[in-house]
């Protein structure tokens, strides 16, 4: 029984309370919980029955402590976004054993302040592939090792890879069904994955093997993540190899290339650095094309207005970015002791940078919760900010765009299917689907 961050106060009948757990029972229906957030009553550990009101571990009651990391918060963030934005300072979450910081400018500062605070280190994710990955390095190396890819990437936006890309997208619809659309396996993780494959050369019929570098999958074991990941390293390794021997046209050739005449890189370096572009290339576009899609299937008018204002799909784009941020939470860990909204934290601290409240901060937005596409979005963080800024925000941008123009050219409007969408809620720290069923009409 799971209740929204929303639910009133659950009115419990009974409740007996043990050394190990303590579970209520609601009408015949029992619910595990937690103690500490039982409230009115005096629990003792001797096995009682007592009337109390109880809500769920994690609710969102005014009496209640933040979870902004629990299952059934990140479904829907943003009430307790709103909770946390209306603090001065961080809060402390134990789940992570990480300070929670909302607001805009914090957030911003310390973006740009990587000195102090460092993305690498601990961080409260358990990931195999935080070890290698670029967004974890740190300047001066993360500053050389990015110039390595950001270069060729950006000389790689040009008219042929805009035709590239619209050739893919038209494939990737003319291959659904409209009256039964899964947009998430259909084309939303199917488009960044080809795209981000095709500039590392990456063959056409090998695409597949990095549709699942998400987050991890409901049900999926650490083990099985390492095994996964583990799968990729092998494979990009070989690739690697190849075009040691076999240069080609294509991002790894270029990099090799630089390693030839310039410092050289490890090849732990290079695999690091086409798992970051995999990642920053699949993720964060996948999740924004698949919000921008529910949002639009949930409102006809909207929908109109970019069909017949097409100049304003790029900002609409830009405004699901703040609105709906796809990457919820980053990650620093200090180096020294620091002070963050008038909370003194120690060397050593994981800091939680939750930017998508911080996209919602009413300091910096006007009725920031509203999608509005007259506002100035120049600020919001969807994408970073600082030596951080996502290499792959141009990409995905680009993507959504291509797939958007085309599906106002094809349809009269889209709506949401029969089946019911599932919001992806395996990890807390990124926001989009697991499932999201359409109709597309006209």
């Amino acid at each position: 029984m799971n209740a929204s961050p929303t639910a009133p106060p659950l009115r419990v009948e009974r409740i007996r309370v043990t050394r190990r757990n303590l579970s209520l029972s609601v009408t015949g229906t029992r619910i595990p919980t937690d103690r500490r957030h039982c409230t009115g009553v005096s629990l003792p550990l001797n096995g009682v029955e007592r009337a109390v009101h109880c809500r769920p571990s994690g609710s969102w009651g005014s009496a209640m402590p933040v979870r902004p990391f629990a299952p059934h918060a990140t479904v829907d963030p943003y009430p307790g976004h709103r909770r946390l934005l209306r603090r001065s300072s961080p809060y402390h979450e134990p789940d992570l054993d990480a300070w929670v910081v909302t607001r805009h400018s914090d957030i911003l500062d310390i973006l740009r302040n990587p000195r102090v605070f460092l993305s690498s280190g601990k961080t409260g994710v358990d990931d195999p592939s935080r070890i290698i990955i670029l967004v974890n390095d740190d300047p001066p190396r993360h500053t050389e090792r990015r110039a390595l890819v950001q270069r060729p990437m950006t000389r790689r936006l040009n008219d042929d890879l805009d035709t590239w890309i619209e050739r893919r997208v038209d494939q990737l619809l003319d291959a659904v069904d409209p009256g039964n659309v899964e947009a998430m396996g259909d084309f939303a993780v199917g488009l960044p994955v080809s795209v981000i494959t095709h500039l590392l050369g990456i063959p056409d019929e090998d695409s597949h093997r990095f549709m699942r570098m998400r987050s991890p999958q409901r049900g999926q074991t650490q083990q099985e993540r390492e095994a996964e990941f583990t799968a990729i390293v092998g494979y990009l390794r070989r690739l690697v190899a190849e075009r040691r021997r076999d240069p080609r046209d294509d991002l790894i050739s270029e990099v090799l290339a630089h390693d030839r005449h310039g410092p050289s890189l490890q090849e732990w370096e290079i695999i690091g650095l086409c798992i970051t572009l995999l990642v920053a290339g699949n993720e964060t576009t996948s999740n924004l094309i698949a919000n921008s899609l529910n949002v639009l299937a949930a409102d006809p008018d909207l929908w109109r207005r970019l069909r017949d204002q097409r100049e304003l799909v790029p900002v609409f784009i830009e405004e699901m970015v703040r609105w709906q941020s796809p990457t919820q939470t980053i990650f620093r860990t200090t180096t020294e002791a620091t002070e963050i909204g008038g909370t003194r934290l120690p060397a050593g601290s994981v800091v939680a940078l939750g930017v998508g409240a911080a996209n919602r901060d009413p300091r910096v937005f006007d009725h920031a919760d509203v999608m509005d596409l007259e506002r100035d979005v120049r600020d919001h963080l969807g994408f970073g900010s600082g030596a951080h800024y996502c290499i792959g925000a141009p990409f995905s941008r680009l993507e959504t765009e291509k797939l958007l123009g085309a599906m106002l050219d094809r349809y009269d409007r889209i709506e949401p299917g029969e089946r019911k969408a599932q919001r992806q809620n395996a990890s807390p720290f990124l926001y989009g689907f697991r499932h999201l069923p359409l109709v597309f009409r006209g």
